[in-house]
């Protein structure tokens, strides 16, 4: 899955947060680049929607005041006198660089499937949609709203709904014209190889489940 997944680590498993934060220091001492986007990474929590609750670590000076958050959460925690209270548990993931991008914007791609039988394995896969920013991404934006595409909360959201949603057909019709040639792509690949792919990394989550697919230009 290391090919369809970023590097991706959970907050709330204590060794794994201790990794990620081995990982991003010695990343940013490569790099030798203390404020960019080269660095970038983005946390989410994992019982929110609607972009509720993410944000970005863009370098050292975040992740060190998300580390005494999550240390104050842990010890606030282990003085409660009800500690099967779990606070908010949170992913932290390595954020995509270079996204393929619709008319300036940020995208992914809403799918739908039901898997049906383990034995043999069969899973029923729908199309969905396509959700665009409801801003013109830069990755140096602090602007969440050129970052996120599940932005119900935005107060421009209702104005721009109809801008940021592309049914399947429109997007690949977009490809078709704008990449097709240029990245050597088949023709309808939206609708064959990428549908394929989509399968092929969202098959394993659950019974019933919709997903959301970012796609990289890897370049």
């Amino acid at each position: 899955m290391e090919e369809f997944i970023p590097i991706t680590f959970r907050l709330d498993v204590k060794d794994e947060r201790e990794v990620f934060f081995s990982h991003f220091a010695q990343q940013e001492g490569k790099t030798g680049v203390k404020n960019t986007e080269s660095c970038m990474w983005i946390c989410k929590p994992t019982g929110l929607n609607q972009g509720r609750g993410i944000f970005l670590l863009k370098n050292q000076q975040d992740v060190a005041k998300l580390r005494l958050k999550l240390q104050s959460l842990e010890d606030s925690q282990a003085n409660r006198r009800t500690p099967h209270c779990q606070t908010q548990a949170h992913i932290v993931q390595r954020y995509i660089q270079k996204p393929l991008l619709l008319n300036g914007r940020k995208f992914d791609v809403r799918s739908y499937l039901l898997i049906a039988c383990t034995a043999p394995y069969m899973v029923f896969f729908r199309h969905g949609y396509v959700r665009l920013t409801c801003e013109v991404y830069d990755p140096r934006s602090k602007n969440l709203s050129a970052h996120l595409t599940n932005q119900k909360k935005n107060p421009l959201y209702s104005q721009l709904k109809e801008d940021t949603v592309w049914s399947m057909e429109s997007f690949n019709t977009y490809v078709n014209d704008k990449f097709q040639v240029a990245k050597g792509l088949p023709r309808d690949w939206v609708l064959g190889a990428f549908a394929v792919r989509e399968l092929v990394c969202c098959s394993s989550q659950g019974p019933i489940t919709g997903t959301e697919v970012l796609v990289g230009t890897g370049s």
